[in-house]
Parts: structure tokens; C-alpha cells; sequence
């Protein structure tokens, strides 16, 4: 359980949220603790949003995340490239040192 402070600025987080968030926190209950989510849950209540502007709320959300993944991944493909460049142009001469580096005979 959390500490009283914790609960109060919780409370007043949550009270702060926009319509989008409460339904999104709503939908995705695992993400947060029970008591969290039960103050969610009363503020969207205490909204009293229509059973269609939860549906459309949803809509957005879905597509806001579809957006975003979208754009990571595209953000990904030039830095994974960028990175592999950098490690191969570094990572070769060393390698190369050490495959032609004299080995010791110990026997």
C-alpha cells in the first residue's frame, strides 16, 4: 500500500490526465498497481464519457501506438547501420592484429 503521500500525488496525477490517458491506463490494468488503477478507474467514471467517445478514445490511442511504433522502427534502421559501420571499422583492424600476431610455439 502506498504511503499517504504517495496516494496524494497519485490522486492529483491522475486527476490531471486527459481523457486519452484514463482510457489507456484502463486498458492496459497489468502496467499498473491496483490502487493506481482503481483511482483511474474513478476519475474516468466521474467523467461520465459516453460509451461512444470511450470507443473513439480507444481508436486514437490504438492509432497514436501504431504511429510511434511506426516511427521507432524507422528511427532504428539508420542507428543499427550506423552503429554496425562504426564496430566493423574499429573491430577489424584489431581483429586482423590479433589473427596475424606471431603465436608463441610452447611445445
Amino acid at each position: 500500500m502506498p504511503s499517504a503521500a504517495e496516494f496524494a500525488q497519485t490522486e492529483e496525477r491522475i486527476s490531471g490526465m486527459t481523457d486519452a490517458e484514463l482510457v489507456e491506463m484502463a486498458d492496459h490494468a497489468a502496467d499498473y498497481e491496483p490502487w493506481a488503477l482503481d483511482l483511474g478507474r474513478a476519475e474516468l467514471a466521474r467523467r461520465r464519457l459516453q460509451p461512444t467517445e470511450l470507443a473513439e478514445l480507444r481508436q486514437c490511442n490504438a492509432k497514436a501506438i501504431a504511429a510511434a511504433s511506426r516511427l521507432e522502427d524507422a528511427s532504428m534502421k539508420p542507428f543499427a547501420l550506423h552503429l554496425l559501420a562504426s564496430l566493423g571499422l574499429v573491430g577489424l583492424p584489431f581483429y586482423l592484429l590479433l589473427a596475424l600476431w606471431p603465436k608463441d610455439d610452447l611445445s
